[in-house]
């Protein structure tokens, strides 16, 4: 069993992200990649569980270009949503009954890109 990622640590390692160098497929055989930053995010949280949320949802974003993934942590449960801004409805909620995710708030973008691919990102990454 791996030790648990520091929060700060991981914050402090999500700061460097400002653009990606390689974009690596999602495991499941999708249209969705993740960047460097987001790869990262998923390795270091123990987080894939994420990045197949937002793939398993696109079904519910696949007509927009753009959505905004929010991670919100109470204790240890969380939500998770996809939605066209901050200000809108969502596409798409997810209720997790627990996790041991270190961050109490993570926000990412999905955006579509070429030949149809969608891409997850960190904000900083946009």
């Amino acid at each position: 069993m791996s030790k648990p990622t520091d929060p700060k640590e991981l914050a402090h390692g999500l700061g460097f992200f400002t653009g990606t160098l390689t974009y690596t497929r999602h495991w499941c055989g999708t249209t969705v990649y993740l960047t460097d930053g987001a790869k990262y995010l998923a390795e270091k949280a123990e987080a894939y569980w994420l990045m197949d949320i937002i793939a398993s949802a696109h079904p519910y974003y696949k007509h927009a270009e753009f959505v905004v993934v929010e991670l919100v942590k109470t204790d240890s449960s969380a939500v998770v949503t996809i939605k066209h801004s901050p200000s809108q409805p969502p596409y798409y909620t997810q209720h997790i009954p627990y996790t041991d995710f270190p961050l109490e708030y993570v926000k990412l973008y999905a955006a579509l890109g070429e030949g149809g691919v969608w891409v997850v990102m960190l904000p900083s990454e946009n």
